[in-house]
Parts: C-alpha cells; sequence; structure tokens
C-alpha cells in the first residue's frame, strides 16, 4: 500500500495518486495557503464561512469546491486542488482573491412541469418533460460541470464551474442572451429575462430596460428575477430592485429593509430573510402566501406562485399560502438543507443528497424519490471586497 505525500490518499496501482495526481517522479511543491499546514490536507477541510474571518486579501481558493490548498505540478505547469482534485494550468483562470462574502448556489430547481437538480459529479437530473420542451431533456443528457441552476417557469440556466451560462426551454428572446457572460458566480431566472451575478460583485441582466439601472449597481452578493423584476441585495445588508417600463417602482417600498442575508422573487413578488431569522414580503397577497410575520429562525425562503416557503434554521420547513395541489405540505419535512418553490409543488434537499417534493404532479414533476447524490452545497464562489 502506498500513501500519497501530499494529500495522504492511498492507492495501490502506478503510484498515482488519484486525488491530487501525484508523482513520485514529478517535483510538487505546497502551494502558499492561510498558514502552516501540519499534517498537509487534513486541516484543509473547512468549509468557507469557518475561514473567512481569518483569510486575507490575497488567499487563493478553488472556484469549484472552495479548497485554499493546492499541490503544484511545476513540470507540467499545472496545479491540482488537494479538496476536490480539479487540475487545470497555472496560468488559467483557476483561483481568485478572496473577497468578503461567499455566493449562495442552488442546486435544485423547478418549472411549471418539470423539477432539476445537480449531482455531485456535476451532470443534470431532470424530470420527464412535455414534448414541447425536449430540449430540456437534451440538457440532462450533455450538460456537465454545473455548479448551480436556476427555472424559470418554462426554461432553465445553468452555470458551471468556468463561470459560463447555459439555458434550455423556452429560451425564446432575451432570456437566451447568456451565451458572451464570463466569469459569473451566481444565476437567477426571471419570467422573460436572465440575471448574472458578476465575480467583480457588478450584474448583468439581459432585458435592456433593467440592465440601464443595474449597470450602476456594486457590492452586489446575491440576485433574484421576477416577472419583469430583478432585486439586489447588497453586502452592507441593503436591497435594490430594477423593473420593466411597465411596473413601477412605487410598488416597492424597501425603506425598512435592512440587515437581510437572503432574497427570493418570482413573478411580482419579492421577499427576504433578515439576520434575526424574521422574514420581510412584499406583492400580491389574495391567497395569504405573505402571512409570514410570525416566522422565526429562518435561513432561507423561496416564493410559488401562490405560495411562500421558508426553510428554518433547524432543518425543518413551513409553508403559507394556496394548498390545493399540496405544495404546502411540508411540516413532516426534517434535516432539509435547500428549498425551491416550484409554480403549484415544492423541493426540499436533504442533508444525506436525496430530495422531497410536494404539490401538483401531473407532468411527473414530483417523482424524484429515487434520486441521489444530488450536491448538497453549491461550489464555493466569491465576490471581491
Amino acid at each position: 500500500m502506498w500513501a500519497c505525500p501530499v494529500c495522504n490518499a492511498e492507492n495501490t496501482e502506478h503510484r498515482v495518486c488519484p486525488r491530487c495526481q501525484y508523482r513520485p517522479s514529478d517535483n510538487f511543491e505546497q502551494f502558499p495557503t492561510l498558514s502552516r499546514l501540519p499534517n498537509g490536507v487534513q486541516s484543509l477541510r473547512r468549509r468557507r464561512v469557518a475561514w473567512l474571518a481569518t483569510a486575507g486579501e490575497g488567499t487563493l481558493v478553488c472556484e469549484r469546491c472552495g479548497g485554499i490548498a493546492f499541490a503544484v505540478n511545476l513540470r507540467q505547469h499545472s496545479c491540482s486542488c488537494l479538496q476536490c482534485g480539479r487540475k487545470i494550468g497555472i496560468g488559467g483562470n483557476w483561483a481568485q482573491p478572496v473577497g468578503a462574502f461567499p455566493v449562495a448556489h442552488s442546486t435544485i430547481a423547478g418549472g411549471i412541469t418539470y423539477t432539476a437538480a445537480i449531482r455531485r459529479d456535476g451532470t443534470l437530473l431532470i424530470t420527464k418533460c412535455p414534448p414541447e420542451y425536449r430540449n430540456l431533456s437534451y440538457a440532462a443528457e450533455h450538460w456537465n460541470d454545473l455548479v448551480s441552476i436556476a427555472a424559470g417557469d418554462y426554461y432553465l440556466l445553468g452555470l458551471r464551474a468556468d463561470g459560463t451560462v447555459l439555458a434550455a426551454g423556452d429560451i425564446s428572446g432575451s432570456v437566451r442572451n447568456t451565451a458572451s457572460w464570463r466569469n459569473v458566480v451566481a444565476i437567477s431566472a426571471g419570467a422573460t429575462h436572465s440575471a448574472g451575478l458578476m465575480a467583480d460583485g457588478t450584474v448583468v441582466i439581459t432585458d435592456a430596460a433593467q440592465q440601464l439601472k443595474a449597470q450602476h449597481w456594486k457590492n452586489v452578493i446575491a440576485i433574484a428575477a421576477g416577472e419583469d423584476l430583478t432585486l439586489a441585495l447588497f453586502k452592507d445588508g441593503r436591497v435594490d430592485i430594477c423593473c420593466k417600463k411597465t411596473r413601477s417602482y412605487k410598488e416597492y417600498d424597501l425603506s425598512g429593509w435592512h440587515d437581510i442575508v437572503a432574497i427570493c422573487a418570482r413573478n411580482a413578488q419579492i421577499a427576504g430573510v433578515r439576520k434575526d431569522g424574521t422574514v420581510l414580503a412584499i406583492g400580491w397577497n389574495n391567497y395569504r402566501q405573505y402571512n409570514v410575520q410570525n416566522w422565526t429562525d429562518i435561513t432561507a425562503v423561496a416564493i410559488g406562485w401562490t405560495h411562500t416557503v421558508g426553510l428554518r434554521r433547524d432543518g425543518t420547513v413551513v409553508a403559507s399560502g394556496y394548498n390545493f395541489d399540496g405544495q404546502c405540505n411540508v411540516g413532516q419535512w426534517s434535516q432539509i438543507v435547500a428549498i425551491y418553490a416550484c409554480g403549484h409543488h415544492t423541493l426540499g434537499l436533504r442533508a444525506d443528497g436525496t430530495l422531497v417534493a410536494t404539490g401538483a404532479d401531473y407532468s411527473g414533476q414530483c417523482d424524484v424519490t429515487s434520486w441521489t447524490e444530488i450536491q448538497t452545497a453549491g461550489a464555493a464562489a466569491e465576490i471581491r471586497r
């Protein structure tokens, strides 16, 4: 039995490390990280939230998994992340200086008639789609290296680890104008437009009217797209909105929105989670979907057509609003780490990488009980200071 001297992985064949590709004949050196590292990679398996407070400017981080230690192959002019094994040329865009905030990625999503999720290997799972959306099935067969997805009612966006964006489904009009985007770290899908958050904290939107205002946004750490609006969360906890000309900004009074840590949008409705775990919501409330004033200890919120869902810190889920299809039947869920509210169904991602769903199932969009190995955390990304 041979153990790799770089990352301690064991291998019995060819004396080539399966994790970091170390070979005894190569000249590998540990890449500088936060500090001197006892026992090599063992001390590096820390999530971004654990080391942000001590990370200094200039520290490098793997774009795929957030790892902060690398093995450098001087002969091949390449490096390998010791956490996920990603190998890429040193001169390439493989890592960036640490910024102030991590960017949340969504590994589950759903439209009116389908549900999608990212496997741990970066490929896509998707339920059977109606014939008119057959290219969504094509995406499931051909998309790879995914770190995040976002769903409109009838289309799907996919963010790759290299910062490019894919689109499938009903992608007519401005929805599909994402091919030229680069260095994207987060995505959101509206009804007829797409939004992307860039690594430098700026925002791109395929709708020209919204882009006029969004071009002035700086230090954005999260985005959420609705029917004809885009919401932005800034690193200081403020929230701003841009709309198409057909909608008035007076409909959205955000003056009381402060200390916000998460946002969501759907159609003309918006919601935000405060640092203290309470929820704010604005929009059409005919089905009491915004009766969220008594919710506490919330870490994330999701909006469907007529219902709102909240994820509690303890992994349980609450819901309010229209429940004709059972989309609010989430009271028994536990160990949930992510939620997504679709048109008339609701998704919950468990800590073990399995998925639960409830609500409308006329197209098989809730047929996900056999899915496993779903990413429980998106690839790490960052916003620069």
